[in-house]
């Protein structure tokens, strides 16, 4: 019997939230857009032009989190309706800062974080309706980048694109730990792998194995024994992955993680994937947010998940019981180990119990993964 071809796969990366030890209240999460390769390599310059059209003509990469900002309004209304607009000429005469920052949008190039600080803390000093009314420019462009998520959600198919996350529990439920070559796990490099099991464990559950999975990241600090807070490399990724145990739960299962794109900073040189990731991300924040604070069910968390983002958040399993769907959304903490248990075929009565709280969707979606293993075990 010949062998089962490798079925290639992109994951772009992305991150929301503080990524503080002790942040009751600030979720975080590594989120990701992972879609079937259909087309290798084919469609990065088609999805560049794409944004560049949903963005009104921002410069390239946009970012979610600045649109939302009266700066990142004004910017996007002088983009997209030129310097000539009477709301662009009112606000650029605020300040000689905010009328440079413009000029150097649209003129094509980001300005510098300090640059755009000050340009914004201008802007916010303006009283609430003028801010408001500015605003709703970037909420328009972040409207149609939502647009474009559902064209690529359209393009591939439910089953052929997902929003992957992984989220920190921020309660120290998830202790670090220090691996080979001095690199110690925080929140976020416990989330991002948090993340990469849970697409191993679509990929195989819907016996899309065997794969390998492309993955493209903007760098991004982490703690490092006796230096402090450095960029990790892919390097250091592909060893966190093998000290996690992908051996077991990845490789050992036919899905293999390859570092594609490995961006030193979201710039220009930002695969077009990750520009869709951070708006995914961003757009599932404030969601995730309201989620905590609330205890929402499964059901509610991932139904507002999926009309922000317009991609899959579950994915149909093949099990001994039929078909189930279970959740794209992961956490760190105990619901991972009582997943990763279930996936290694411990008995119920042998892993870590529970609280006696009331349950989450973040206790729900392990909850699904658990009964899909545990019918997995009985075949």
């Amino acid at each position: 019997m010949a062998k089962k071809q490798e079925a290639d796969w992109q994951l772009y990366v992305d991150e929301s939230g503080p990524f503080r030890a002790g942040d009751q209240e600030a979720p975080s999460f590594v989120g990701g857009v992972l879609v079937r390769d259909t087309v290798p390599g084919a469609d990065e310059h088609q999805l560049r032009d794409a944004i560049a059209h949903a963005s009104g003509g921002l410069p390239y990469p946009p970012h979610a989190t600045q649109l939302r900002g009266p700066l990142g309004g004004l910017i996007a209304l002088a983009c997209q309706a030129g310097a000539n607009h009477a709301d662009v000429q009112e606000f650029t005469a605020v300040h000689a800062h905010v009328k440079a920052v413009v000029d150097s949008a649209t003129a094509g190039r980001w300005p510098q974080k300090q640059a755009w600080r000050a340009a914004e803390a201008h802007l916010m000093e303006l009283s609430p309706e003028k801010v408001v009314r500015i605003q709703k420019y970037g909420r328009g462009a972040l409207n149609n980048m939502q647009h474009l998520l559902a064209a690529v959600a359209e393009f591939y198919g439910p089953e052929d694109a997902y929003f992957v996350a992984g989220f920190a529990p921020n309660d120290g439920s998830a202790p670090t730990r220090q691996h080979s070559g001095a690199v110690v796990d925080d929140a976020y490099t416990q989330a991002l792998v948090c993340m990469m099991e849970r697409c191993a464990d679509i990929l195989t559950s819907t016996n899309r194995g065997p794969a390998r999975v492309w993955y493209s990241i903007c760098e991004r600090s982490v703690r490092r024994a006796n230096v402090g807070r450095v960029g990790i490399s892919a390097n250091e990724i592909s060893a966190l992955l093998a000290a996690s145990g992908e051996a077991e739960w990845g490789r050992g299962r036919g899905v293999r993680f390859v570092a594609r794109n490995f961006s030193t900073r979201f710039d220009a040189n930002a695969p077009g994937g990750v520009v869709l990731a951070d708006f995914a991300c961003n757009l599932s924040y404030g969601l995730a947010y309201r989620a905590q604070a609330k205890r929402s069910s499964l059901l509610e968390f991932s139904r507002k998940v999926r009309e922000a983002t317009r991609l899959s958040v579950a994915c149909r399993t093949e099990s001994a019981g039929g078909d189930m769907r279970c959740s794209t959304l992961a956490c760190d903490g105990p619901p991972r180990r009582a997943v990763a248990a279930a996936r290694s075929g411990i008995e119920v009565t042998s892993r870590e119990p529970r609280a006696a709280t009331h349950q989450s969707w973040r206790d729900e979606q392990a909850d699904g993964w658990v009964t899909y293993f545990d019918s997995e075990g009985r075949r």
